[in-house]
């Protein structure tokens, strides 16, 4: 059994226990919300080809994470990975096995780069409360040592913009003039950071003889607007559950002890169905991963589709949803890596290595190109990227087509952007399929719904690409793409269009 300690935004010290949940912050903490619910998806195996875009691997290549060379001498190495994207950087903490030896980093092609700790300020000893979006930006809390009353540490929100540190202060908005202020980026692995670069965070002012006052709010833009969670929660108080996870539609879900609600920028609220349980993470297409407990004690993973319904995955201990809708779990005890895909389950074979990738290992860090990190399941063991192999590349066949881009329309409904954009083949031989439009330069405040997955074979790697399965293209015959985009600050949508055709990997 697995215990972790952690400080919420009060100070005060909190223990969960868990029983190797970790991206979960360990259910059994919290109880059982959904008793004896379960709707068991059969585990099958199946040989995919790698070579068909978008779909789980059969073959991976490892890149091992390297310890810092600046590694103090003595104690037991240590490193943990928390996080992943579409870079394909890893987020994670790295040092002497003592916590006040070892900080945050992020890994890009398997080399280490420490997050810059600003003066006065000190890494808690745990990176589980930190995240990091597509753009490489990351979110998370330091503290620092004071002498106020009982208070006697104080928590502080930062966000990483190409490792520069830049403290969020946010406004005062209802609270109560004077005190100290602690604030903190709001969840724990999935967080309160989307791909937008926005942060839901909180805040607490303590004040002299004792008492404090909470408020919430959300960093977006540059600037704070104020979250209001009296929809959700008798009072403004904090929610009482660690799992808070923010989309990129800037919808929060909220955990509460009869269920998952999510809030909406509006101020609306939604009820997530009870077979849901508590959140633990969401993508770009409206999707959330959830848990519950079962009667039987055993973590069970959950799937909730606003359209659809949820999916139970089963039992589970660890378990990240990309943009596809795949997710990447491990049955527990023994453990064992697994994908899902659209009711399909594949099992992670590991490649062959000296020494070799323990079969027990936890890869389910999962990016939109297919890549996993890992393990997670131990602080001492090396860690790796592994990445799709065996497929070869798709050709660029940006020569061969011209591209034509619609306007945008703005579907109320939804709240997307769209653009459809047409490839036309202008030679005089026939195209080989499937095809792809791949966007590279996106902004961040941009971001493309429903992916087929992101570009790693064909530089540069991270643009989010869909497909068209046709087989083939004629000579003057055109294909379409609708494009949807989430823009929740409304900020123009530019990009490049790269097309890529045939079988190989994107």
């Amino acid at each position: 059994m697995m215990m972790r300690v952690y400080f919420n935004l009060l100070g005060k010290t909190m223990v969960t226990h868990g029983t190797h949940i970790e991206s979960f912050l360990s259910p059994s903490y919290h109880g059982n919300i959904n008793g004896g619910l379960r709707k068991s998806v059969s585990i099958l195996g199946l040989c995919m080809l790698a070579a068909m875009p978008g779909m789980p691997a059969s073959t991976y290549t490892a890149t091992p994470l390297q310890l810092p060379a600046d590694l103090a001498d003595g104690g037991q190495p240590f490193m943990q990975v928390y996080g992943f994207n579409n870079l394909g950087q890893v987020l994670g903490e790295a040092g002497a096995s003592s916590t006040d030896r070892r900080g945050p980093h992020v890994w890009t092609n398997g080399v280490p780069t420490a997050l810059p700790i600003p003066t006065g300020r000190f890494f808690a000893g745990w990176t589980g409360s930190f995240k990091i979006n597509n753009s490489g930006d990351v979110a998370g809390d330091l503290l620092e040592n004071v002498v106020f009353g009982a208070i006697t540490q104080l928590r502080h929100a930062y966000i990483w913009k190409n490792f520069v540190p830049t403290e969020l202060v946010p406004p005062r908005f209802v609270c109560p003039a004077g005190g100290v202020l602690s604030a903190a980026p709001m969840g724990y692995i999935s967080g309160g950071l989307n791909n937008a670069g926005h942060v839901f965070g909180a805040s607490a002012y303590f004040y002299q003889g004792g008492g404090h006052c909470s408020e919430h709010w959300l960093y977006a833009g540059g600037s704070f607007r104020r979250v209001d969670l009296s929809p959700v929660y008798v009072t403004d108080g904090d929610p009482p559950l660690g799992y808070i996870v923010l989309n990129d539609a800037d919808q929060i879900a909220l955990p509460t002890y009869t269920g998952t609600v999510i809030l909406n920028p509006d101020g609306s609220t939604k009820t997530a169905p009870p077979a849901f349980g508590w959140p633990t993470g969401a993508n770009s297409r409206g999707q959330f991963l959830g848990f519950y407990k079962a009667q039987s004690g055993e973590a069970h993973i959950t799937l909730w589709d606003p359209q659809t319904g949820v999916t139970d995955l089963g039992s589970s201990g660890y378990g990240y949803l990309n943009n596809l809708g795949q997710i990447a779990f491990s049955l527990p005890y023994p453990f064992q890596s697994k994908i899902w895909d659209n009711g399909t389950v594949t099992d992670v074979t590991y490649p062959v290595l000296n020494p070799p990738i323990s079969l027990n290992s936890i890869f389910t860090l999962i990016n939109d190109a297919g890549q996993l990190a890992g393990p997670q399941n131990d602080s001492i063991s090396t860690k790796y990227v592994l990445t799709p192999s065996g497929n070869g590349c798709a050709d660029a066949i940006g020569g061969s087509v011209s591209v034509t881009r619609g306007g945008f329309r703005y579907n109320r409904a939804n709240q997307h952007y769209t653009q459809t954009i047409a490839i036309t083949n202008t030679t005089a031989g026939v195209l080989t399929g499937p095809f792809s439009v791949a966007l590279d330069g996106l902004p961040q405040s941009a971001l493309l719904f429903g992916v087929a997955g992101t570009t790693l074979c064909d530089a540069p790697q991270g643009s989010p690409y869909l497909n068209n399965q046709a087989a083939t293209l004629a000579p003057g015959a055109s294909l379409s793409f609708t494009l949807e985009f989430i823009n929740t600050q409304g900020g123009s949508i530019n990009y490049s269009s790269r097309v890529l055709a045939g079988p190989g990997g994107r």
